[in-house]
């Protein structure tokens, strides 16, 4: 060892020009083998995938980048690129997973290898994103290749029917299933079949079977030794307990989950846990408990970007919130359809439409709950989710029954009640029999209202579900208080207090049983922390006996080698000071060199900060000189708005007096010559009289502030007609009115503006001796109101239409207008927000669509 030193240290001092260390060759090598690094992050990803998720997010980062850089296109790069999708699905980046997955499935496609685990990758997203619909048929069209593996099959059969399950249709969901043999398949979609069967039992509120396949899934993954899978299986145990009320049950399940997943330090699965725990809480009226979980469950969501949990969240934490603070759940819910909107989600934005329709229902604005709820109902059924649209169309039911529109309710409610019984749905139709048991009382049709309420009672104590049961016993008593059956209202009475007080026990037992599980989750924390302790010291025990001999060693090889390293580092000494001799001489040259361009630097230096003195005083002065420039055009922009205000006031003063002499001269005159002249003033002064209209429509238009207030569109669209009734000249135009929406929040003057222009427009440019017609329609889309304006008029050709909204445009030279009418139009549209979309065919007619955003 000695001799090994002295060596090292001579070739360190005397050698000149080094060689690479062993670390940069290896380094080298590794550059030169970048296809073994790409294959060792896969091994990476799909190692710590079930294990530590946020490691595999890291590796399948650094693999693409990797695959980016060195321009692969090979098999490795669809892995790449899959791996990738799945890192931003996990991080709850849905649009930026799927175009992943779409990239390695083409990519995979044009080097012809097998791509069927990406599509299921891009399947069970899309199911995520509630596309069922799509999922269903890209499913089906892949069945369909006879070159398809039998494991594949399974696969792709799974997919498929917990898409039909999740979308409500439980009957055709197990058609599917059935044709999946349980036998010879791997464990981990036998584990998936139990899961998917769990959930058609759920939907048909078979709960005990549901809970039974869920166990059965559970001991499947207690054999395979996958852990997160357990904790997931116990949370969705925990699900189906809150829906029937079995709160104790749940409680215990949701710590289980709960407790694995921060074993396994899965943050997405822990805040998954903590949601469903605030979802328990809300349920039983513990709101304190209830926030604390959302918000936990909230700031992990927000961390990953996992957007639909986001959204999920801000709608629980809506209807928590709305009993207590209505402004405040309606700021909730609509961040919650935003986001699912923004990311595609129509099954969570359905879920929102739901939520607010049930708020406003709450403060008693029955006609913008009944528009959300027709909303949510719309886009479930454009993703095939029966149960969910029903749900929705039966809120909207209540709302009608509220309002003493019975009929109108029964009608719903039958038709909700055949999709539930239809779907197999038991809860849903057991809540649809005991309502329909109450409409019928309410009509008087006691021999029916019987008969579903013990349809009711029947159905809800062969499924358990409790919670329901005490609102079932609750018609019986309206039902018998209607007949005048005293004696059995008052045995129902004392049997739903009986119930309820069952209950709401339950909820005590529940704080019992979540006092014992953190117990006992804190004792077992105690004990690991003891055997980490334990073997901590053992760790530091052998670490000092190992020092201990690596210490003796290194002093015998000091002592061995003591001697021969004195004589060297004379040696070394000696070469050093001739070394530093000859450097000192060097030095001090370089100093004075070095000591010369400082000079001449701080001087430079100097002359740069008087030259960036002036320049600021310059600049300082120019923007003086803007800021003062854009006040005086302010100023006479306000100053040209008001003018043309009061012009157009002053204005119409003499015009006002030349129309009315020109009505009376047609009633004291009889000279005809005399008469066509008076009617030339008339349409002259008609159309200064329009003209100064525009100019005022434009001074309105801009007002720096707006006066918003409830619009009721049919009086507004009939003063506007009746305004033009002048410009028709004959009896051949009519006006359609096809209002959706009867009343909007906005601007009255803006949007009085809009239709004035639009109508006149299209009465000025309307066929001549030719039956003639108007529509205006009203509707909403994406949380917008519409105005549609269509005609049959003259149309425009398809070379004007580019500049339709240019100021002082004419379509033709006949026309009477003056070219501002569509100009002012687009103004006023944009500034209440919105914007106008137009069709025209020439000689057909034109139409004009205005989307302007409105508080309903």
């Amino acid at each position: 060892m000695g001799l090994n030193f002295i060596f090292t240290l001579l070739i360190t001092v005397f050698t000149v020009n080094e060689k690479p260390s062993s670390s940069v060759v290896n380094m080298q090598e590794k550059a030169d083998e970048p296809n073994q690094q790409i294959a060792h992050y896969l091994d990476s990803i799909e190692f710590y995938w079930h294990s530590a998720p946020q490691t595999a997010i890291l590796y399948a980062d650094s693999a693409y980048q990797l695959a980016n850089e060195l321009n692969l296109n090979n098999a490795q790069k669809v892995d790449v690129l899959a791996n990738k999708g799945i890192a931003e699905y996990t991080k709850g980046n849905y649009k930026e997973a799927l175009s992943y997955y779409d990239s390695a499935i083409n990519l995979g496609a044009r080097l012809g290898i097998d791509i069927n685990e990406i599509f299921l990758y891009s399947l069970n997203l899309q199911s995520k994103q509630s596309n069922f619909k799509q999922v269903i048929l890209k499913a089906d069209s892949i069945l369909g290749s006879e070159k398809l593996s039998d494991i594949d099959r399974v696969r792709f059969l799974i997919v498929k029917a917990r898409a039909i399950a999740e979308s409500g249709d439980a009957l055709k969901a197990n058609e599917v299933i059935e044709k999946v043999g349980f036998d010879n398949i791997p464990l981990e979609e036998q584990g998936a079949i139990m899961s998917i069967k769990s959930t058609l039992e759920n939907i048909k509120g078979e709960f005990n079977q549901a809970i039974d396949h869920l166990d059965k899934s559970l001991s499947i993954y207690q054999y395979m030794g996958d852990s997160i899978s357990m904790a997931r299986v116990f949370v969705e145990k925990g699900k189906i307990y809150i829906g029937f009320g079995r709160f104790d049950s749940a409680n215990i399940d949701l710590n289980h989950g709960l407790d694995l997943y921060e074993r396994a330090k899965y943050p997405y699965g822990i805040a998954k846990a903590h949601f469903l725990l605030g979802s328990l809480y809300s349920e039983m009226g513990k709101g304190e408990l209830a926030v604390d979980y959302y918000y936990k469950a909230l700031k992990t969501f927000e961390e990953q970007s996992n957007t639909k949990e986001i959204a999920e969240t801000y709608a629980d934490l809506a209807w928590l919130y709305s009993t207590q603070d209505a402004q405040k759940s309606m700021e909730l819910i609509n961040k919650s359809i935003n986001i699912s909107h923004s990311i595609g989600d129509v099954g969570v934005e359905a879920t929102g439409y739901n939520y607010k329709g049930i708020f406003h229902d709450r403060l008693k604005n029955y006609d913008s709950a009944i528009v959300c709820y027709d909303l949510s109902a719309r886009l479930r059924n454009s993703i095939n989710y029966e149960k969910g649209a029903a749900a929705a169309e039966f809120n909207k039911g209540y709302i009608y029954e509220k309002q003493g529109r019975f009929d109108a309710a029964l009608e719903i409610y039958l038709r909700t009640y055949a999709v539930d019984v239809k779907l197999g749905n038991k809860l849903g139709a057991a809540i649809g029999e005991y309502t329909l048991g109450g409409i019928y009382t309410k009509l008087g049709k006691f021999s029916a209202a019987e008969m579903y309420l013990n349809l009711a009672y029947e159905h809800l104590l062969h499924i358990e579900a409790l919670p329901y049961l005490v609102e079932c016993i609750n018609y019986y008593v309206k039902y018998f208080e209607a007949i005048g059956d005293d004696t059995r209202a008052l045995k129902y009475l004392k049997q739903h207090a009986a119930l309820k007080d069952s209950v709401n026990g339950r909820e005590i037992d529940v704080r019992l049983a979540e006092m014992e599980s953190r117990y006992a989750l804190e004792q077992k924390e105690k004990e690991i922390a003891l055997l980490s302790l334990e073997n901590q010291n053992q760790k530091q025990s052998q670490e000092i006996q190992n020092q201990t001999i690596t210490n003796q060693r290194i002093l015998i090889g000091f002592i061995s080698t003591g001697i021969l390293s004195i004589v060297v580092l004379l040696i070394i000494t000696f070469r050093v000071l001739q070394i530093k001799s000859r450097n000192n001489k060097r030095l001090e040259a370089l100093n004075k060199e070095i000591s010369e361009q400082a000079e001449e630097i701080t001087a430079q230096s100097e002359e740069l900060q008087e030259a960036n003195e002036e320049i600021v005083s310059l600049n300082e002065g120019l923007e003086y000189k803007i800021d003062e420039r854009t006040k005086e055009l302010r100023e006479a922009h306000k100053e040209l708005d008001t003018f043309f205000y009061h012009a157009s006031h002053d204005f119409r003063r003499p015009l006002t007096t030349f129309l009315g002499l020109a009505e009376i001269a047609n009633t004291i005159l009889t000279d005809q010559k005399a008469l066509e002249l008076f009617e030339k003033v008339k349409d002259t002064a008609g159309s200064l009289d329009r003209m100064v209209g525009k100019l005022k429509a434009i001074s309105i238009i801009g007002f720096d502030k707006l006066k918003y207030t409830q619009v009721n569109l049919e009086g507004l669209l009939n003063r506007v007609i009746d305004k033009h009734q002048k410009l028709k000249k004959d009896n051949l135009l009519s006006f359609k009115f096809d209002l959706k929406i009867k009343e909007v929040y906005t601007s009255y003057d803006l949007l009085e503006i809009i239709m004035d222009n639009l109508v006149e427009n299209a009465i000025l440019y309307k066929k001549k001796a030719t039956d003639s017609w108007i529509s205006i329609e009203t509707t909403t889309k994406d949380s917008h109101v519409v105005f549609k304006v269509s005609d049959n008029g003259q149309g425009i050709e398809k070379e004007l239409t580019d500049r339709i909204f240019e100021m002082y445009f004419r379509a033709n030279e006949l026309s009477q207008g003056n070219g501002l009418g569509l100009y002012i139009t687009k103004k006023a549209v944009s500034k209440l927000g919105g914007f106008i979309e137009f069709e025209t065919k020439y000689d057909k007619g034109s139409t004009f669509t205005i989307h302007i955003p409105v508080i309903i």
